[in-house]
């Protein structure tokens, strides 16, 4: 994989420090970086019609830079919800359709795992493991299964032909709160701004990103027609697009842009291009500016806006014109001195050494010489030695900081190449690295879990078998409190009896002597009579 047009020393320093990485190594920053700016107001929108937990439903996750976005957004907001992460972190793209160097480079990332890895280290840099969720796999095999009317936003950043935008645009319908907020990316040109004929044609070759005919722009026909069919107008900011699903209808968005800005993350790595100046062009990145001599290969640019300038290659400075008076000052102190331009020399003399060049002067003209080519005779003039040794080799000018500064053109881009494959080896280790700690983290989390399952399982089975236990002890004492109540009612009864029958008893006894006391009494008074 030819990996020279990313920045490895930025990625590196992401993955030493633990920050997260938004540049273009690995294509992890993925279309206009101002587009992002428009994440928070629109949480803060459906935070006004819908209560908490917003969960957001992000189809298409890449590097994990926008989902680092969402993340912030509801932090920054105080509002609680989480993000749900739909991605097969696999080659998806037609090479042979899609012939950029960009999809190459995004197929090979995901073929290698690299991207996944970095979406890991993104996600956790970013202290968002608690927030995101994460479903593996395509949207056709994941949305299906999702349950419907939960989420309080959808994103849709996945594949771009027409039938898989469609098919999104149909499912975040269906898993969409009422009142919900669709939204979604690389919708640089409406359907109406285009000639319908036009569109189609570019829908069916399948092709990712193609330039109309019709208005000029370069577009993503699968996006603009899916859009346009399914939904119709949507609110549109820089390619960002944005509608409110209700059950029976769509409804246009109002967004508070107020105060809005490109989330911090992405900041520091988003180049811009300000413009010229003589030999160089003009860049911005996170706060500061650059100039970059236009010998600098374009895939070396990103390596070289970094924290040190590196004249006269390149020039760092706070402000657009302050590195363009640095440029002044460099232009105005390499310019050839007269004293020095028109001192003629008889013999040809080493006045200097540079970078592996000696640096001869004869007559009116200076020479650098590349010291592994051996003596060089330079009274053969100008014309000669070019014609015998490569320009690499020979370089000529009427001034010695001039013919240094073109040295220096030489020979940083090899030094940068040879830089980028130091870093390009280091990033590879690093990622191994991380990516055997990771293995080893979620081999003990495993371990854990399933200790923790068996001790659940354990546990549950104690709390049956003492419930069990519970159960029979309770059956037991019931019985015995019947048994008991049955006995007591038996004894009573006898008793009763017993005492009903001692108390006849008695009552009889009693009777009968008092009905002999009766007698005799009565007998008495008969015969008293008498």
């Amino acid at each position: 994989m030819d990996n020279t047009n990313m920045s490895y020393r930025a990625l590196c320093e992401a993955l030493l420090k633990g920050e997260p990485y938004a540049g273009s190594a690995l294509q992890a920053l993925q279309g206009d970086p101002e587009r992002q700016r428009y994440f928070r107001p629109v949480v803060k929108s459906a935070a006004e019609l819908l209560s908490s937990p917003l969960d957001i439903l992000e189809i298409g996750c890449w590097a994990g830079v926008s989902t680092i976005s969402w993340g912030m957004a509801l932090r920054d907001l105080q509002i609680e919800g989480t993000i749900t992460c739909v991605d097969p972190w696999l080659p998806y793209f037609d090479t042979h359709v899609n012939k950029a160097d960009v999809y190459r480079e995004m197929n090979e990332a995901a073929d290698t795992n690299l991207i996944y890895k970095l979406f890991e280290h993104n996600i956790a840099s970013a202290g968002l493991q608690n927030l995101v969720r994460i479903e593996k796999g395509t949207s056709r095999e994941v949305l299906p299964k999702l349950t419907p009317s939960r989420w309080a936003i959808a994103y849709i950043d996945g594949s771009h032909t027409y039938a898989d935008v469609a098919f999104d645009i149909d499912q975040a319908r269906r898993l969409l709160r009422n009142g919900g907020i669709l939204c979604g990316d690389d919708l640089e040109l409406e359907s109406e701004q285009i000639d319908p004929s036009e569109l189609s044609a570019a829908v069916r070759t399948n092709q990712d990103f193609v330039l109309s005919a019709s208005n000029g722009r370069y577009y993503h026909p699968g996006v603009t027609a899916a859009v346009g069919e399914l939904i119709g107008k949507v609110l549109v900011r820089d390619g960002f697009w944005a509608v409110r699903i209700f059950k029976d209808r769509h409804s246009q968005l109002e967004l508070d842009l107020a105060s809005t800005t490109v989330p911090s993350h992405i900041l520091k790595f988003a180049k811009k291009h300000e413009g010229q100046a003589p030999g160089y062009d003009l860049y911005s990145q996170g706060a500061h500016y650059f100039a970059v001599s236009r010998t600098v290969p374009a895939t070396v640019v990103d390596e070289l806006l970094g924290r040190h300038e590196m004249p006269p290659l390149t020039f760092r400075a706070d402000t657009l014109q302050q590195v363009t008076e640095k440029l002044q000052a460099s232009t105005k102190k390499a310019s050839p001195e007269p004293d020095e331009t028109f001192n003629e020399m008889l013999e040809p003399r080493i006045v200097d050494v540079h970078r592996g060049f000696n640096i001869v002067k004869f007559k009116r003209t200076v020479y650098g010489l590349r010291q592994s080519i051996g003596d060089v005779d330079v009274t053969f003039g100008e014309d000669s030695l070019l014609r015998r040794y490569s320009h690499r080799d020979v370089v000529v000018g009427t001034a010695v900081d001039a013919v240094k500064a073109r040295i220096d053109n030489l020979e940083t881009p090899e030094e940068m190449q040879g830089l980028i494959g130091g870093l390009r080896s280091e990033v590879g280790s690093e990622l191994m690295k991380i990516g055997a700690e990771l293995a080893h983290h979620q081999h003990e989390t495993d371990a854990l879990s399933m200790n923790l399952r068996e001790q659940c399982s354990e546990f549950q089975r104690q709390s049956q078998q003492t419930a069990l236990e519970h159960e029979d002890v309770r059956l037991k004492i019931n019985q015995l409190s019947e048994n008991v109540n049955v006995v007591t009612n038996q004894r009573l009864s006898r008793v009763e009896s017993d005492v009903a029958k001692i108390y006849q008893s008695r009552i009889w006894r009693t009777l009968v002597r008092v009905g002999g006391l009766l007698n005799t009494v009565l007998g008495t008074n008969s015969n008293a009579g008498r």
